[in-house]
């Protein structure tokens, strides 16, 4: 869904409503899992990837999986550069037959592989509620990367994801234990503008194809998952957020 001027002005402050209904997703504007839309963006483009690694405790089993992120990626686009903090995970990937990856932090500095380029796309795929502070994360990244990359796409857990429901009807909460956010599309696109980015539009989505899930019954979830999803799309699990630097 692409955000209209309207919902800018209060994005940017300009107007103000204390119940503003915003729409999050509708029925005509489902897209496939996060995992091919990342794809489709990145297709032929030249990309940075920024925390290509994951998690080094699930790597193997993603990538046994085919639900590995930056080999996706790798694969479509023109050229992608991974970029992550975790030395001893670049080191890993390099020992998989990844070279084009770096150890850097970006809200730091650009490194040379970087403004040595122009760049179409940077990917931040489920980072954002890693980090402690987000606004001064990506304003940061603005700072030292805007003229050299064209867009940034921005992928996080959302907050009214049907497993977010139905174990609130539980009372519990089932969460990353490293997690500092939950965040909705309103939410994202507040931080994006407060860090001097310009949001273009979104959507909601599930994680990764079902063919990925793991066992029967996990492929016997994902269909009734996507059942009540198809009525109620803005229960989707993952949220995918695109704006300029």
């Amino acid at each position: 869904m692409r955000f209209e001027d309207t919902t800018i002005d209060y994005l940017a402050g300009r107007q103000f409503s204390e119940g503003l209904a915003f729409p999050i997703a509708s029925r005509s504007d489902r897209v496939p899992d996060r995992l091919t839309l990342l794809s489709r963006m990145c297709a032929g483009k030249k990309v940075i990837h920024v925390g290509c690694v994951d998690h080094l405790e699930v790597l193997d089993s993603k990538i046994q999986r085919g639900i590995w992120l930056h080999k996706r990626l790798t694969d479509v686009s023109k050229r992608c550069l991974g970029v992550d903090i975790n030395a001893a995970g670049i080191e890993r990937l390099r020992e998989l037959g990844h070279d084009d990856v770096i150890c850097a932090d970006l809200t730091q500095e650009a490194p040379a592989a970087i403004t040595g380029d122009d760049w179409d796309v940077m990917v931040l795929g489920e980072i954002l509620e890693h980090v402690d502070d987000p606004t001064t994360f990506l304003r940061s990244l603005r700072g030292h990367l805007r003229g050299h990359v064209e867009t940034i796409v921005v992928t996080v857990p959302s907050a009214f994801s049907l497993q977010n429901m139905w174990y609130a009807l539980q009372g519990k909460e089932c969460i990353n234990s490293d997690h500092r956010y939950w965040f909705s599309p309103y939410t994202l696109a507040k931080i994006m503008m407060l860090a001097g980015l310009t949001p273009i539009d979104f959507h909601l989505c599930k994680s990764a194809p079902p063919d990925s899930e793991a066992g029967v019954r996990g492929r016997l979830r994902s269909i009734v998952r996507d059942s009540i999803v198809r009525v109620s799309p803005g229960l989707d699990v993952n949220l995918v957020m695109t704006a300029r630097l």
